[in-house]
């Protein structure tokens, strides 16, 4: 730490005891210096910066990265301060400023995740938790725990119920299990197609201002998927929003049930540039 400029820090550990087997604490230290070795390399302005690992705060080293008071997107956008700092009340028409906000958030996710693509690197983990805001009023893309490297043959990872809504149909292939019995595939390989269906989705979130399949429980959204059934206009209709037709027509190519269909990033970044010209 600087000892002239005190500077606010975000520090991650997982909540482990000395009671927790040896190989548990291992696998965790594995996997956060698996992550702190991904994110080093990372440097662009829709990027959570990371300062480091240390030890000595944990049973496993710590991830160090800059405090984000703004919290991530979900809060950010839940406050009503985002406005007049973007716009400044004189140029606000009632709702109009806060969609244009959470437009440009959404093309700075995109811009961010064109970023990890183009390094190689796979997310694995988007959703609005992940996104978090800076001072002003930028997303960046944070937590790389689930992230690979496509050259990272066979990599496989776990993930909880609570990702469920932004996970791609493609890690649910039992169509014959029954709903309360299914699980995650855990063996499924990521690629830059799941990133795509996850970003559709928090675009969906952003500019809606609802959660995905909100009237749906976690674990009936995997029954959800496999149907082929998506977000539409009609499930926004009674919300004080409005998503622009070519708008939806971007989250349609990009939660496409066959991962060979959806856009890369790049055409996503594109797409979006195209609807503020």
């Amino acid at each position: 730490m600087n000892r002239e400029k005190r500077i606010p820090v975000a520090i991650k550990v997982y909540r482990l005891t000395l009671r927790d087997p040896d190989d548990k604490i291992k696998a965790v230290d594995r996997r956060l210096i698996r992550e702190s070795n991904a994110w080093l390399d990372l440097d662009h302005r829709h990027v959570q910066q990371y300062y480091g690992h240390c030890g000595g705060l944990a049973l496993t080293i710590a991830l160090i990265s800059p405090l984000r008071e703004n919290g991530n997107i979900i809060d950010f956008l839940a406050t009503t301060k985002y406005t007049a700092r973007q716009c400044g009340p004189e140029q606000c028409e009632p709702g109009k400023c806060a969609a244009a906000v959470r437009f440009k958030l959404v093309t700075e996710i995109a811009d961010g995740l064109l970023y990890l693509h183009s390094e190689d690197l796979v997310h694995g983990d988007l959703h609005c938790g992940n996104v978090l805001i800076d001072d002003n009023g930028c997303a960046l893309l944070t937590d790389f725990g689930r992230s690979k490297k496509k050259q990272e043959e066979g990599y496989s990872t776990k993930f909880f119920a609570g990702s469920t809504r932004h996970l791609a149909p493609e890690f649910f292939l039992d169509e014959n299990a029954d709903d309360e019995d299914s699980e995650v595939k855990q063996d499924c390989i990521f690629g830059n197609p799941t990133d795509i269906y996850a970003f559709s989705m928090v675009c969906f979130e952003v500019l809606s201002g609802d959660r995905p399949f909100k009237r749906f429980s976690d674990l009936k959204v995997i029954a959800v998927l496999r149907e082929k059934r998506r977000p539409k206009p009609a499930d926004v209709a009674n919300l004080n929003t409005h998503i622009p037709q070519r708008v939806w027509e971007i989250m349609n190519k990009c939660w496409d049930q066959e991962p060979t269909q959806r856009p890369s990033a790049r055409e996503v970044v594109q797409s979006l540039a195209k609807l503020v010209q």
